[in-house]
């Protein structure tokens, strides 16, 4: 849906004016670092007594003395909650931090902190080094734009039911930002000013829904739902503007989800902000080039039925990526404008599907390597036409020993395995086509076709290739 977002015309929204009162440097930081403790306090309370694991939230001193002289271990939880849970929790430790006055770069130490935190002190099995690279890069990411997010619905000036909905949605979106307004005042508190910081933003919104089609490999027998769904995409900022200067001034968010079928509720969430950038000048009047260094946040998820057995036909993330990019911006004949983009990624954390690993919660491998996206559309003021292909290349280097009888393995034995998955590499390309037409000024018709593509090549297991198809076909609205 970038391309279509991309094709609509853009939308000033006034950001946060400067606030009244300035807090000292002492106090944001002191502020701060109160905030994410208390955090990890409120999650382990809700997995100890409300969830009632005490399994492995059952700590005291010396739980917590094994563990600071404990080494970092893989662990063998869900997906899910290694690679999209995780980044979340630790993009509360990072908005903590926003929210209480600090700038991006010096916002990070506090998902850093908040994660060792964590993996120390609030949980009596050894720490794990996937939750805490994920926790603090992956945090930044998703921390950053939902405090930004979260900043694009305040309005100060508002009153009533008006400025209520306002500061609940906040909220909802981004908790700590919504907890320091209340803390401050700043919810009900009424100024001139719009919002919390100074500067302007060029916002484009999309939400579609429609049907969701998919097909499985031809080589297995196999069952998909079929459902349907909803995308959502926002592009903030201009990465040609000169206003760009500081990380993430311009980012865009891709979510979908699933309803109605046995597919996993979250679909995919695609994160790609600029952490630095600059336009490089073109002879051509009409063309415009930027490059800059990007981060990358990357989950995509699903389920198939092969053989009366529910595994997953397609996984990948890259939790934690970082690396260059550029995009080139074209007016054509016709009115139309031609638009591409290339990024080339390092990925310091990335997980992806196993065919043989079953350990607990596990059914996937975790690893680095590198990606690469590439992306083309033509966009008209009625119609457009857009391509992308995305390749993904992870590396598992700590397997098993590979004569071990995993399902043979004690409950205690399964859970500290320390591994992560299947030695080996893995490939996932990921083919889009995506049509959209204008029917109305802000209604669009939309028609994707998709194909994911995987080869997992395993050290001491035969290799395994997958394909899935993937159609959608819906209407969506630009707000």
């Amino acid at each position: 849906m970038a391309i279509i977002v991309a094709a609509c015309s853009a939308s000033r929204c006034s950001l946060f004016a400067q606030s009244d009162t300035v807090a000292s440097p002492v106090a944001v930081a002191v502020k701060a670092a109160a905030e994410v403790a208390g955090v990890n306090a409120v999650i382990w309370a809700f997995d100890r007594y409300v969830i009632a694991n005490d399994v492995v939230y059952n700590i005291d001193f010396g739980t917590m003395g094994r563990n600071l002289k404990r080494g970092f271990v893989w662990d063998n939880d869900r997906f899910s909650t290694n690679l999209l849970g995780h980044p979340y929790q630790g993009g509360l430790y990072f908005s903590a931090a926003r929210s209480a006055g600090l700038s991006f770069w010096p916002s990070v130490p506090y998902s850093v902190a908040g994660s060792l935190m964590w993996e120390y002190l609030m949980e009596n099995e050894p720490p794990s080094i996937n939750d805490f690279i994920s926790t603090s890069i992956g945090g930044a990411a998703l921390g950053e734009i939902t405090f930004r997010l979260s900043g694009l619905l305040i309005d100060n000036r508002a009153t009533g039911l008006n400025r209520a909905g306002r500061e609940i949605l906040a909220a909802i979106i981004s908790p700590m930002s919504g907890l320091n307004r209340v803390l401050s005042g700043s919810a009900w508190k009424v100024r001139s000013a719009e919002g919390e910081l100074s500067g302007d933003a060029s916002v484009h919104f999309y939400m579609a829904a429609g049907y969701r089609a998919l097909a499985g490999d031809s080589r297995v027998k196999s069952r998909l739902d079929n459902g349907m769904y909803v995308d959502a995409e926002l592009s903030y900022g201009n990465l040609f503007s000169e206003d760009c200067e500081k990380p993430y001034d311009a980012f865009t968010l891709r979510t979908s989800f699933n309803l109605f079928s046995e597919q996993p509720l979250v679909g995919s969430v695609n994160v790609v902000g600029e952490l630095w950038g600059e336009n490089i000048p073109l002879k051509s009047a009409t063309a415009t080039l930027h490059w800059g260094v990007f981060q990358h946040f990357s989950y995509y998820d699903s389920n198939t039925v092969i053989a009366a057995q529910q595994v997953s036909s397609y996984r990948l993330a890259e939790a934690a990526a970082v690396g260059v990019g550029a995009q080139l911006k074209a007016s054509v004949k016709g009115g139309a404008t031609f638009v591409s983009s290339a990024y080339l990624t390092g990925i310091l954390l990335g997980g992806t599907t196993t065919d043989y690993y079953r350990v607990t919660n596990r059914d996937y491998n975790m690893g680095n390597g590198f990606s690469s996206k590439l992306s083309a559309g033509l966009l008209g003021s009625k119609a457009g036409l857009g391509v992308k292909v995305e390749d993904y290349r992870l590396f598992t280097w700590k397997g098993y020993d590979p004569e071990a009888n995993l399902s043979l393995l004690t409950a205690e034995e399964q859970r500290t395995l320390n591994a992560q998955g299947d030695r080996g590499n893995a490939r996932l390309t990921i083919y889009n086509l995506n049509f959209y037409y204008r029917f109305r000024k802000r209604c669009i018709l939309s028609i994707q076709a998709s194909c994911y593509s995987r080869d997992s090549c395993y050290s001491h297991f035969p290799s395994v290739k997958r394909q899935l198809v993937e159609s959608k076909i819906g209407t969506g609205y630009l707000f």
